[in-house]
């Protein structure tokens, strides 16, 4: 594994470049999978196991050009948080994703279970789900949280599909070591844009009928006075009556403005912008902090059902995305 500093202005980036080529499975499974999920894998004869594997990664997002040989499955358990995109170039595999068998599912944000017998080539890419998130709340002018269940779908001859697969080349190759995006941060968080929307864009999810729909009316003023107060605020004690106020409206103006023009009330989009920032603190200091710490540092008061809530929205308990944070797969 060999790493280099991605110049960004004011700040240094680590860029990971890992480089695995070989038969042992306990080294070859970490880039085989994921870099950060609970990952299993079994050969099913005498054949020989033979993988090529090159994985860049920056600032959550990878990808990786790899070629394998040989019969084997590998079970992916709970990555976290992670949208992993495969681009096959060549051979076939039988994946069970979500309790359905796939032939190859080109999107995957749920555990799997893949069984190849042969030689597979593939590109995949690796991306953080909350910058998913992130883009879906400007596109749809609201906080997005929980799980976006992305289809596993993606059809690679279609243009979206051939762009896709083209923006992952140039990612590969422009992150590799020389690589033009290393010394051009603008050029490389404009591609990470592009890949990003294309996803949102071209996978069935669960806001695409949203998306799909015509733009609604632009949000009033006094709610957007009360979403950036909010927001400003979220790690203190504020009222409802502290929100209207910040709006310059009485209260039932408020609940009214964010029932017709948000699809939801005051309150519930305070408690989603404290989970979503109580999950970012648990993904970054989790090891540090302890969970109750957190939980009522963002105002949840009672932790078992901070923790059911923060499961039905994730997937995961708050203690398994500390797990996993503190002992992500050796690489």
């Amino acid at each position: 594994m060999t790493e280099s500093l991605f110049s960004k202005p004011d700040e240094g980036t680590l860029v990971k470049d890992n480089f695995i080529e070989g038969s042992d499975p306990e080294r070859l499974l970490p880039l085989i999978s994921s870099p950060l999920a609970s990952s299993d894998l079994a050969q099913h004869d005498s054949r020989s196991l033979n993988s090529r594997c090159s994985r860049i990664s920056l600032d959550g997002f990878g990808v990786a050009d790899a070629h394998h040989e040989g019969a084997f499955s590998v079970m992916i358990d709970s990555p976290v948080d992670v949208v992993t995109v495969f681009l096959p170039a060549s051979g076939n595999a039988v994946f069970h994703w979500s309790g359905q068998q796939v032939e190859s599912p080109h999107v995957a944000n749920a555990p799997l279970n893949a069984r190849q017998d042969g030689i597979r080539s593939q590109l995949s890419l690796t991306i953080d789900t909350q910058s998913l998130r992130d883009k879906l709340s400007r596109m749809l002018d609201r906080t997005i949280s929980g799980n976006l269940q992305i289809q596993p779908t993606l059809d690679l001859a279609s243009s979206a599909g051939t762009l896709m697969r083209e923006l992952a080349l140039s990612a590969h190759r422009g992150l590799s070591a020389g690589g033009a995006l290393r010394q051009c941060p603008s050029a490389y968080s404009s591609l990470l844009d592009a890949i990003e929307y294309l996803l949102i864009e071209s996978c069935m999810h669960r806001y695409t009928d949203e998306l799909r729909r015509p733009s609604p009316s632009p949000t009033p003023r006094h709610v957007k006075r009360a979403m950036e107060f909010m927001e400003e605020h979220m790690a203190q004690p504020i009222s409802l009556n502290d929100i209207a106020a910040a709006a310059k409206v009485s209260v039932r103006t408020l609940q009214h403005g964010f029932r017709q023009f948000r699809n939801t009330s005051p309150t519930m989009h305070l408690r989603d912008l404290r989970m979503c920032a109580a999950r970012q603190e648990l993904l970054q200091n989790g090891a540090k902090i302890s969970v109750s710490e957190i939980a009522l540092k963002w105002g949840f008061t009672h932790l078992g059902r901070f923790a059911a809530e923060y499961k039905r929205r994730y997937g995961e308990l708050p203690s398994k995305t500390v797990h996993m944070m503190a002992s992500p797969p050796e690489s």
